[in-house]
């Protein structure tokens, strides 16, 4: 940083300078290379080193009097300076903004980016610090997003010739970040068909799926197609698709379902198949049957064996898939005994010596029975409310069953959420009535803020910093 600031001592009053540019280049690149995985700025030179450069860094790209490469590091270098918050707030001005949407060829209506490597690096930089601006400085940044329109610029870059994986990916968090609890936008992205933007690009993308920008790119998407299609689904009601809609889930389910179908073996495909198992709770009912059931259904109980051990909250892990296999058990009724002999492996016969308890194979640790029967009785409401549904439909409705796999005890929690005392020892219960408010379980799948983008090319988009 010292470095820097020394340089804009020197030719403060001769900016243009071929020597200037140069100088510049080489101490910027020097800097990015060395700060590449640096997010504690503030720490290693101080806040007001860091406030001093970052204000030298926008002053200097705001003024046009650099070379493209000289750009590249400039902007690069900003990017660094914002996956740290302290320090940033004082140079996000209108004007900032207004050149990275120069530089990233947002104001152009067919988005064409020049075809040469270091002018496509200076757009998706660009696009970078725009996601870090949007993420770090919601308040300040958001307004200002949005009277610049945004999320109309950014959809028509989406349909340029020239997006690639990358530029998608960046393009798509913000429009998914201004879209967060934001009835206006989102409302406005859906009149101005952005579905259908989506559904075109996530299509162009197939190709490109097991290419990190492309995997990350693809899981960004599924991500906002979630957010903009949960009218379609139960956690706001499941209103009617209309035409388009349902063409562009059409195309969608074909696009899902391979997803699905990726190998269960590569790590890196995990968080896409978790955005897509949330993409399939909103799937219009008419759209279902494009399917292949016994595939799909088998991919999604891969889906839940891996969720149900991995780390962090099971509430997160859990309640989107639990849901989607419920939905699969109350609807086709031959597929609960397929999911029952997954989850309650050998169960013919199992009897435990005490009613109350769970019988001794099924609440063994590391299991995943004992990891489904943890949840059905769980202070979380909506990880609760799911498990004990699931539990009920792939014992096919039977009280007595569910009591028998699982203990009395746990068995509580489906009586209390299905109102089914009168179901032990009478076969059926009556039909499932939700207890809690639906704000209650739709948290569950609001994804998390987060991800300022890092210089990783990591292909998890849910990295703490970019």
């Amino acid at each position: 940083m010292e470095a820097v600031i020394e340089l804009d001592r020197q030719y403060g009053l001769n900016p243009e300078a071929k020597e200037a540019n140069e100088a510049w280049i080489t101490a910027l690149s020097a800097f990015n290379t060395t700060n590449a995985e640096v997010f504690d700025f503030v720490d290693r030179f101080g806040l007001e080193n860091k406030t001093n450069f970052l204000l030298i860094l926008t002053k200097r790209i705001i003024s046009d009097a650099l070379s493209q490469q000289a750009q590249v590091e400039f902007v690069r270098a900003i990017r660094l300076c914002f996956r740290e918050t302290e320090g940033t707030k004082s140079v996000l001005t209108k004007d900032l903004v207004l050149k990275l949407v120069s530089l990233a060829h947002l104001d152009d209506l067919q988005f064409s980016v020049e075809d040469n490597p270091q002018h496509s690096i200076l757009v998706n930089e660009s696009l970078k610090v725009l996601v870090n601006l949007l993420i770090s400085h919601r308040d300040i940044s958001r307004p200002l997003y949005l009277e610049l329109d945004f999320p109309f610029k950014l959809m028509i870059a989406l349909t340029g010739p020239s997006i690639t994986g990358e530029m998608a990916f960046s393009v798509t968090r913000i429009l998914r970040h201004l879209s967060i609890q934001d009835v206006e936008t989102k409302k406005q992205l859906l009149e101005n068909d952005l579905l259908s933007v989506l559904t075109t690009v996530l299509s162009k993308l197939e190709a490109e799926i097991r290419t990190d920008d492309g995997l990350r790119a693809s899981k960004e998407i599924a991500d906002l197609i979630y957010m903009i299609t949960t009218h379609l689904g139960p956690l706001e009601g499941a209103n009617p698709p209309n035409a388009n809609e349902l063409a562009n889930f059409q195309t969608l389910v074909k696009i899902f379902q391979n997803y699905l179908f990726l190998p269960i073996a590569d790590e890196k495909f995990h968080t896409l198949k978790e955005s897509t198992v949330k993409c399939l709770i909103n799937v219009p009912a008419a759209c279902t049957q494009l399917f292949d059931h016994m595939r799909t259904l088998s991919s999604l109980i891969e889906i839940l064996q891996y969720e149900a051990f991995k780390a962090g909250d099971p509430a997160q892990n859990l309640t989107p898939i639990l849901l989607i296999l419920s939905s699969i058990a109350r609807g086709i009724p031959q597929s609960r005994e397929i999911i029952k002999n997954v989850v309650f492996p050998d169960n013919e016969g199992v009897e435990s010596h005490d009613v109350a308890v769970v019988p001794e194979q099924y609440g063994r640790e590391g299991t995943l029975s004992s990891k489904i029967i943890q949840q059905m009785t769980s202070s979380n409401y909506g990880l609760h409310y799911y498990a004990c549904d699931f539990v009920y439909l792939i014992c096919d409705e039977e009280m007595d069953e569910v009591v028998r796999l699982t203990g009395f005890g746990n068995a509580a929690g489906v009586i209390a959420t299905h109102q089914v005392l009168s179901g032990l020892g009478g076969g059926k219960a009556r039909g499932f009535k939700p207890q809690g408010e639906t704000s209650d379980i739709a948290q569950h799948f609001v994804q998390p803020q987060e991800d300022i983008y890092s210089s990783s090319s990591s292909s998890s988009s849910s990295s703490s910093s970019s």
